[in-house]
């Protein structure tokens, strides 16, 4: 017999009587057509039970017992006589024979790892008399499933402002009847441009704050990305020992329009003017916004390779649109000894917001 005291909260008899199933398929689909093709007999006892608040990701267990009240054998198959009315449900039967008045141990498990909020999960087993009548019991857990921690706020929603003026955004975790270890706490995120920092615990040991921020030197794309969460914690009447186990969380941080400055295309075709053989002119178009106190002169920087004999000067800028900014240049043969180019390579950096690289192509002549 199984240890009820750590395994159970309560126990139930549900006592059944057998049923005959005349024309009723043996390859039932689901839950519901077995309700529908059957008359569920009991004695007024409740195969039911409610576990109360279940930490989400843990697995709670209930034992039911189930007495055969009929006057002959009855037996069940685990394998295809089970049928759940989620994957996270399970169940374990024991013994699967019973002779009248004999007792099983219906031991039933639900994993609240995918379940978030109310849960009311079911098994149906079905028993197969010497006669060769059948009868089916449904046992049922229901309960409330919350997690470990709470994150505020989510999503976190990043402005192209929010980047440009190097704000930090705050979250805070909060504790759910968990005693949390916030020196423990530990982010993880696929991306490389989000920084977090300032990691500050609450006196009241319940709740932590930090700081999120956006890398503007580093960030490429916008979207939403998941950061991870994960923090140590005991809950005492699950680790009585002051064992730790890791709780995570998940939040979204949403990247709008990210691109402060962009420049589209990977190559300029150059051109020639009129009348200098070593002259040639070429433009690109910014696209993109910086902050009001910050002028373009003074941290866009144009170079190319020194070693083919070119240097970039003559830089214009023309304004097209509110984001738009066309930039003219000229390319000037400065070391006469190189004969022929037909591409070179430009970097543009516009300090603290881009950095690209450019190929420039020679008109033929």
């Amino acid at each position: 017999m199984l240890d009820r005291q750590d395994r159970c909260t309560g126990l139930f008899f549900v006592c059944i009587v057998i049923i005959c199933c005349f024309g009723c398929s043996k390859e039932q689909a689901n839950l519901k057509d077995f309700e529908s093709s059957h008359e569920l007999v009991s004695d007024g006892t409740s195969g039911k039970y409610n576990l109360g608040k279940v930490l989400a990701g843990e697995k709670r267990t209930h034992l039911f017992l189930f007495k055969n009240t009929t006057n002959e054998n009855v037996v069940t198959d685990k394998d295809s006589s089970v049928i759940r009315s989620c994957q996270c449900a399970g169940v374990a039967i024991s013994p699967t024979i019973l002779a009248p008045g004999d007792v099983a141990e219906i031991e039933m498990t639900v994993d609240t790892t995918t379940r978030m909020g109310d849960f009311n999960e079911r098994v149906a087993i079905k028993w197969r008399g010497d006669s060769g009548k059948e009868l089916l019991a449904i046992f049922e857990l229901s309960g409330s499933s919350f997690p470990a921690l709470t994150i505020l706020p989510n999503p976190i929603v990043f402005t192209r402002d929010n980047i440009l003026a190097d704000e930090k955004i705050q979250v805070t975790l909060q504790s759910n009847e968990i005693a949390m270890d916030w020196g423990s706490l530990i982010t993880r995120s696929a991306i490389n441009y989000l920084d977090v920092s300032d990691i500050d615990v609450k006196p009241s040991e319940k709740e932590a704050v930090f700081y999120v921020a956006v890398n503007k030197e580093k960030v490429d794309a916008g979207g939403v990305h998941e950061v991870t969460v994960v923090v140590n914690g005991v809950r005492n009447d699950v680790h009585s020992d002051g064992t730790q186990t890791p709780f995570a969380g998940k939040f979204m941080v949403q990247i709008d329009n990210p691109k402060l400055l962009r420049i589209d295309g990977k190559s300029i075709l150059l051109t020639k003017p009129p009348g200098n053989q070593e002259l040639f002119e070429g433009y690109f178009f910014l696209e993109g916004h910086l902050p009001e106190n910050v002028d373009i002169r003074d941290i866009l920087r144009v170079t190319v390779d020194d070693a083919c004999g070119f240097s970039v000067h003559g830089i214009e800028f023309e304004n097209l649109a509110d984001t738009v900014v066309q930039v003219s240049f000229y390319l000037e043969k400065t070391d006469t000894s190189y004969s022929s180019v037909s591409e070179l390579s430009m970097e543009i950096s516009i300090q603290g917001f881009l950095e690209k690289n450019l190929s420039l192509i020679f008109p033929q002549i």
